[in-house]
């Protein structure tokens, strides 16, 4: 935990004199209040120091994700430069004290001093305060717990925590002090604030990594079995007694010799089922979820199977038993994370019986549309971190323990236990929201204000300076219109000419950045920024514009007289257009479906079209999203072929 603490020190960039006065009191206090307490009973960080590690993780985190926004968010330039320092400060305070709550309402803690003991009171003091040598561990009754209230608890422990001298040089800019006060508070407005947004995605990511590949030691007093071991556990029940029909026709799962691939729906069924005819459930526990997404979820969020290549739970096989053929959405687990004997595994069908159906293959203009996703497979976190030179150690989820006995007090930082942090981190963030445009107007520039009509207006312009936005809190749209590059795509000799889906579709994109309506760069965004230009994520953000905007679209009739749904006839005039470039194809037919892969461990893919030179369109260009990178390379656009 010292390297995060170092982490943290570093992303804030504050003076050595400012780190002794700001940060050093802050996190020697959380850790003095914190001890060796675990984040949960079962879940995340349920381990000896989980909730320490837990909170120095989301303050690294969450100040890596701060760096992508202009905070004080709204504020003009100047304010932004003079109180960067106090706005990543708040990051940092906000992220570290955001589960504090937990110690008050989610555990019971006894403390002892000699042979008396005694509840722990945490609003009282640390457990040094109140004089304690040890301490005791154990967990209220589900129905003693109050769901979420730690989230409201928070606010009480920010003047304990940290420094008053801290908390005044935050008041200094009362805008700041403001809304830490509130989101620590639990207040519903805070959670649409800057600060929920950060400290939430680093939340979601330490989260996710520790349950992926984070210990599964937890405390002897845990009463709560996991989930995902209830789950595990029946399904390997199911598998034994011979429950589960494989490897013929209709079957449940199909077995290739190394995976055993199990249709999605049946299997959860069969699962729930099985647990709830022999689970002896105790009063007040929980039962297993009736949404078989969430039994997906769990199973994927834990490593228990092996995600698709689009990065979520559900493939798409084709399986051919005989002379029968079909297809399923399944599951795939590896084999031996069902079977701890070799010689138990199933027969494996012929080869080539079981065969992935791949996204994208077909080669023609309409190719994209073949990358459609499931909606289980549509959450894509593209806010993960990558450490240079990092080397974690290799941690998978070991089987469950106990840990007996009291627990000693932990006094000052070096005290601290050598656990390790997965410094490169890379999963999805599931549960995000969608946006969703606005009904009432319309999200669409009339043909005299859309993209392509800027061209030859703005060749009048090419050498006259744009205008210095008055707020650079996000991309706006300019004030003048934006200057196109000497050789724009679309307008080079040759080029194929807009049309009036692509640009109405165009500026309904333009216009929702500018506005901050389409959110870029972020999880579950169908937009994002990168060197080579601006990355739209297909199919997704043609069905968005489709659903908002159904009346906008013009159908035409494909050459065997067939009307393709509104998103597709906006997709396929896109890409005749002239803004997407194309993937360089080696010679085959030409695609515009190209592919770039979230840096870090899981390297999850997205599916995108690629628009070059976005500064046609946005002033200023938003800032390239470095978690992401190319899969392939993409042809130069004087080498694209022409139609």
């Amino acid at each position: 935990m010292q390297g995060t603490v170092r982490h943290i020190e570093s992303s804030l960039g504050l003076s050595v004199e400012s780190e002794q006065r700001d940060v050093a009191p802050l996190i020697q206090q959380l850790t003095e209040f914190v001890q060796l307490l675990p984040a949960s009973e079962s879940h995340h960080h349920a381990q000896p120091g989980g909730l320490l590690i837990h909170l120095l993780e989301v303050a690294w985190y969450a100040l890596h994700f701060g760096e992508g926004y202009r905070l004080p968010l709204g504020a003009s330039p100047e304010d932004q430069l003079q109180h960067g320092a106090r706005c990543s400060y708040a990051v940092l305070v906000a992220a570290l004290l955001h589960d504090i709550g937990k110690p008050l309402a989610d555990l019971k803690v006894e403390i002892v001093s000699g042979t008396a003991a005694r509840p722990w009171v945490p609003l009282a003091g640390s457990m040094k305060e109140q004089g304690s040598e040890w301490y005791r561990v154990d967990f209220p009754e589900p129905s003693q717990r109050g769901y979420g209230a730690h989230e409201r608890l928070s606010i009480v422990m920010l003047q304990r925590l940290v420094p008053s001298v801290s908390l005044g040089w935050l008041a200094q800019y009362p805008p700041v002090l403001d809304e830490l006060a509130a989101y620590l508070s639990g207040y519903a407005a805070a959670k649409d604030g800057a600060l929920a947004k950060i400290v939430g995605e680093a939340d979601r990511l330490s989260v996710a990594q520790n349950l992926l590949t984070g210990p599964r030691t937890r405390f002897a007093t845990a009463r709560t079995v996991p989930l995902i071991e209830r789950l595990m556990g029946g399904l390997r029940r199911l598998l034994a007694e011979g429950d589960v029909p494989m490897n013929r026709a209709g079957a449940t799962a199909y077995c290739d010799g190394e995976s055993l691939w199990c249709v999605a729906k049946t299997l959860a069924e069969a699962v729930r089922g099985y647990l709830a005819r022999n689970e002896q459930q105790q009063p007040g526990a929980a039962g297993i979820p009736a949404d078989n997404n969430r039994l997906f979820d769990t199973w994927q969020e834990y490593g228990a199977l092996i995600p698709a290549r689009e990065g979520g739970a559900i493939w798409t096989i084709e399986v051919t038993v005989g002379t029968w053929k079909q297809t399923f959405t399944v599951l795939r687990f590896a084999l031996e994370r069902l079977y701890t004997d070799a010689g138990q595994c199933p027969h494996a069908l012929p080869p080539g019986a079981v065969r992935v159906v791949e996204a994208g293959t077909d080669a023609e203009l309409t190719s994209v549309e073949d990358a459609e996703l499931s909606t289980a497979n549509s959450a894509v976190d593209v806010q993960s971190i990558s450490v240079e030179g990092s080397e974690p150690e290799q941690r998978g989820p070991a089987d469950a323990t106990a840990v007996h006995g009291d627990t000693p007090m932990l006094l000052v930082m070096s005290d601290l236990p050598d656990v390790a942090v997965d410094e490169s981190v890379s999963v999805s963030t599931a549960n995000v929201p969608r946006p969703v445009s606005r009904i009432g107007t319309p999200d669409f520039l009339p043909d005299t204000e859309s993209a392509s009509a800027l061209q030859a207006e703005t060749a009048r312009h090419r050498e006259q300076p744009g205008p210095v936005p008055d707020q650079v809190t996000s991309p706006m749209r300019p004030k003048q219109k934006a200057r196109v590059p000497v050789r724009s795509v679309a307008s080079r000799d040759g080029g194929r000419q807009p049309r009036p889906n692509a640009e109405r579709f165009m500026a309904w994109v333009q216009e929702g950045i500018a506005r901050g309506a389409l959110p870029y760069n972020e999880s579950m965004a169908r937009v994002h920024f990168v060197r080579e230009g601006m990355l739209l994520v297909t199919p997704a953000v043609f069905r968005d514009f489709a659903q908002a905007h159904p009346e906008a679209i013009e159908q035409t009739s494909t050459d065997d007289g067939r009307t393709p749904e509104p998103w597709k006839q906006v997709q396929r005039d896109f890409q005749k257009s002239g803004y997407p470039v194309a993937a360089d194809s080696d010679g085959v037919a030409r695609s515009y479906l190209l592919h770039y892969t979230i840096k870090g461990a899981g390297g999850r893919q997205l599916s995108v079209m690629l628009v070059p030179e976005p500064e046609r369109f946005f002033n200023p260009v938003p800032p390239p999203n470095a978690m992401i990178q190319s899969k392939q390379k993409v042809a130069q656009a004087d080498d694209l072929p022409q139609p």
